[in-house]
């Protein structure tokens, strides 16, 4: 019988101390200060101690298998700061998602967010599909997975059978799964961001990702599969321009700040979204504000699973990369398959590894750790990225490894298994084998 701590104020408190990471996060961000990098690192190692005496369950197994096998790399290669040194990054990255949740409470509080849903009436398959993988694209943008929860109430709200209803759900998903690709405000850019470091050149990394995305997008268009709406009236429209509205503006700032003092969205996002949103709250009025505070309490209070997995993450992937051994390794496979080889091999096991259960999180952070430096060219670093993407979306559309699939399978009551292997495991399996086989040869 697993160690569980069963009283309820441990969970309780769970909110604070993710309000407490991120002002250690966003301060640091500010003042570039290795105390408060370390503060945060603290707090965050306590959420996961707090987490793993509270819960028990597939994400605490995977950290204790992490942590056993860093201390026993530290051990070997006496770098025990890889420690520190990843809990300080899952710090910045748990900041950065903790905001996330900020926005995925003021968007889901937006007064025209009912009137989106309202619209969406009588349409015929084909228009259907369209229209759920484009709401999944523009809301998986700032809400990832959170994006469900606009679009479930149109697949459940009716009476649709169980076919139409994965049906749905699978166009969708795939909508918010190519969001992955090019949204700065996902975890898997996060997680690409804080693993490639000052190399990475972000508008690259941005500006493919969006191309690949459109042109996948456009491809289940052209191939007849879905077709551009046409039956929705003009305040559909509207009303989604008005749900949106926040999350423009901050991709706005987030552009201005890039530009002018280099702040990369990751931390551009850490900063401003909490005082944007308190801002945006005290002007809709007490009643969505009180909604608003209760989401985001809720989400930070169940946020420490994923805070446990960043961490055993990222401790390891700096053991691995700080043991000789292992950077002989991959100085030795880069010089026997190439970069474009390392980068085709990024996607595959990302992919791979996602359809057998674990969390991308865990092979995304230590690829890009591991391949990052010893990419030649800051093309080559973008394209690294681009591919953990690539494997991070299709765990997202098909993969029981995916914590975003499997909640969206839950929002849309359908089965996981019988998901995972439809359409969309199809349609990004083939586009990776594509993709894959194109870096080998060029």
């Amino acid at each position: 019988m697993p160690l569980v701590l069963r009283h309820p104020a441990p969970r309780r408190t769970m909110p604070v101390w993710v309000l407490g990471l991120w002002c250690c996060g966003a301060l640091s961000i500010l003042f570039d200060s290795d105390a408060i990098r370390q503060l945060a690192g603290g707090i965050a190692l306590w959420i996961v101690v707090l987490s793993c005496l509270t819960r028990s369950g597939l994400n605490r197994g995977i950290f204790l298998v992490l942590c056993g096998a860093t201390l026993a790399l530290n051990a070997h290669s006496q770098h025990w700061n890889a420690i520190a040194e990843g809990l300080e990054r899952a710090a910045m990255i748990s900041a950065f998602l903790a905001s996330l949740y900020v926005l995925r409470a003021v968007i889901q509080t937006s007064p025209s967010l009912s009137e989106v849903n309202a619209s969406f009436t009588a349409l015929s398959l084909r228009p259907r599909r369209g229209m759920v993988q484009l709401l999944g694209v523009c809301f998986g943008v700032p809400l990832a997975v959170g994006a469900v929860s606009v679009i479930a109430p149109l697949a459940t709200y009716q009476d649709h059978d169980m076919d139409a209803q994965e049906d749905i759900a699978g166009w969708s998903i795939r909508g918010i799964g190519l969001s992955v690709l090019f949204s700065p405000f996902t975890v898997a850019m996060g997680i690409v961001t804080a693993s490639l470091g000052e190399r990475l050149q972000l508008w690259r990394v941005l500006m493919i990702g969006l191309l690949l995305a459109a042109a996948l997008l456009a491809l289940s268009f052209l191939a007849g599969r879905c077709r551009l709406p046409r039956q929705l009236p003009a305040r559909f429209w509207k009303a989604l321009c008005w749900v949106l509205a926040p999350v423009l503006g901050l991709v706005a700032l987030n552009l201005v700040l890039y530009m002018s003092i280099g702040l990369n969205p990751l931390q551009g996002a850490t900063l401003f979204i909490p005082p944007l949103a308190l801002g945006l709250a005290l002007w809709r009025g007490a009643g969505i504000r009180s909604r608003m505070l209760t989401l985001t309490e809720g989400y930070w209070r169940d946020f420490d699973s994923e805070i446990t997995i960043f961490s055993g993450a990222l401790i390891f992937a700096v053991a691995v990369t700080s043991t000789p051994e292992v950077q002989e390794w991959v100085a030795m496979l880069a010089h026997s398959v190439g970069a474009n080889g390392l980068i085709a091999l990024t996607a595959l096991v990302i992919a791979i590894l996602a359809t057998l259960g674990l969390h991308m999180v865990v092979p995304a952070t230590i690829t890009l750790t591991m391949f990052g430096p010893v990419m030649p060219t800051e093309l080559h670093v973008a394209l690294l990225g681009i591919a953990a993407l690539v494997g991070w979306a299709y765990g997202a559309m098909a993969a029981l490894g995916s914590l975003a699939f499997l909640t969206a399978c839950k929002a849309f009551a359908v089965s996981p298994a019988a998901l995972a292997k439809g359409e969309n495991m199809r349609f990004m399996a083939v586009f990776i084998g594509i993709a894959c086989t194109l870096m080998l040869f060029l």
